[in-house]
C-alpha cells in the first residue's frame, strides 16, 4: 500500500484554557454534504485531553479548511475520581439510531505506571456538533483477560453486530513506558455489554517493537486491510489484512510517496482512513503524540 503525501493539513491553535496544544488521534467522518469533519484531542493546561473538530473539503488532492476549531470543547474529561477524570480522547464514532456514538479513550494517571485507560461511550447528533456521556462507567475496563489497561477502539457494525478492535497492554515493564501491547477483539449487540475474545488477534511482532496501538480497519481490494502504529523508538505504521474481519495477518508493507516533512520529524503514527469520491484517504500524526497536528495522504491506485 502506496500513500501519497498531501502535506499537513492542521497545525494546533489555542482554543482557550481547555486547548493549549496538540491536535492528536484524527477521527474522520464524511458529512451528508461531502465536507469532512475530523475530531482530535487537545491538551488543557493540566495536560488532560479534550474533544475538539475542524471541518475541511476534499476535492482528489485539493484539501481545505472550511471552518475554525469547535469553540469549546465537544468532550471533557469527568468528574474527580472517574475513569476519565484526566482525560477523553475519541476514537471513533459509528452512525447509530440517527446519530452517532463515540467510543473514547478514559485516562487516568497513576503513581506506579503513567496512566491506565478505560473505553468509554458517548452519543452524539448526526453531525457530531454535540456529544453526551451514555453513562458514568466504562463499557469495556480491567478484567480477568485485559488486567492492566485497555484503549483506542475501533467499532464497526457488520449483520447487527457491534465488533470492536482495542488495544491492551500484556504486560508493564520494569520502568516507564515499557509495555507489551497487543489488540483484542470484542463483540455486543447494543454497544454498551461488550463479550471480549480470549485471543490476542494481531500480536506484537516482537524485536525492536514492543507496542501497537490505534487499530483502524478499511475494505480495501476485496478485503479488510487494518492499519496501526508501531512502537519502537519511534512510531512508525504497520498493516494486517484479513478475508473475514476475524482472522489477521501482518503485512507491514507500508509505504508513503513524497518528500517526509519537518513536522512528521521521522514519525507517522496514529492512523485513520475515510473514503470520498472513489479515493481513500489516510490522516496521520507525526511526532510528539500529535503536538505538530495531524497531515493526510491519499492511497494510490492499485492493479485489482
Amino acid at each position: 500500500m502506496r500513500w501519497k503525501r498531501l502535506g499537513r493539513i492542521y497545525s494546533p491553535k489555542p482554543l482557550g484554557d481547555w486547548g493549549i496544544s496538540h491536535a492528536s488521534y484524527p477521527v474522520p467522518h464524511v458529512l451528508s454534504d461531502g465536507l469532512v469533519r475530523i475530531f482530535f484531542s487537545v491538551r488543557d493546561r493540566q495536560n488532560r485531553g479534550h474533544a475538539a473538530s475542524v471541518d475541511f473539503s476534499v476535492d482528489g488532492e485539493i484539501v481545505k479548511q472550511v471552518s475554525d476549531p469547535s469553540h469549546s470543547p465537544l468532550l471533557s474529561p469527568g468528574p474527580r475520581g472517574a475513569f476519565d477524570c484526566d482525560g477523553a480522547t475519541i476514537s471513533c464514532v459509528i452512525p447509530h439510531k440517527g446519530g452517532l456514538l463515540a467510543y473514547y479513550l478514559g485516562w487516568t494517571i497513576t503513581t506506579t505506571v503513567p496512566f491506565t485507560n478505560f473505553i468509554g461511550v458517548a452519543a452524539g447528533n448526526a453531525d457530531g456538533t454535540r456529544f453526551e456521556r451514555i453513562r458514568r462507567s466504562p463499557v469495556l475496563g480491567r478484567s480477568e483477560l485485559d488486567p492492566f489497561c485497555v484503549g483506542y477502539p475501533f467499532v464497526h457494525e457488520s449483520k447487527g453486530q457491534l465488533h470492536m478492535w482495542y488495544g491492551t497492554h500484556l504486560e508493564w515493564g520494569k520502568t516507564g513506558h515499557e509495555v507489551t501491547h497487543a489488540f483484542r477483539e470484542a463483540r455486543s449487540f447494543d454497544g454498551i455489554t461488550w463479550t471480549p475474545s480470549a485471543e490476542i488477534c494481531v500480536p506484537v511482532a516482537g524485536g525492536e517493537e514492543f507496542a501497537i496501538s490505534r487499530p483502524w480497519i478499511f475494505r480495501h481490494l476485496g478485503r479488510y486491510r487494518m492499519l496501526f502504529a508501531r512502537r519502537f523508538a519511534k512510531y512508525r505504521m504497520g498493516s494486517a489484512y484479513s478475508s473475514d474481519g476475524l482472522n489477521w495477518v501482518r503485512d507491514d508493507t507500508f509505504s508513503f510517496v513524497g518528500h517526509e516533512e519537518e513536522w512528521e520529524a521521522g514519525e507517522q503514527t496514529y492512523p485513520s482512513t475515510f473514503s470520498l469520491n472513489g479515493r481513500t484517504y489516510l490522516l496521520y500524526n507525526g511526532a510528539g503524540y500529535g503536538r505538530s497536528g495531524f497531515g493526510l495522504a491519499v492511497l494510490e491506485a492499485e492493479a485489482t
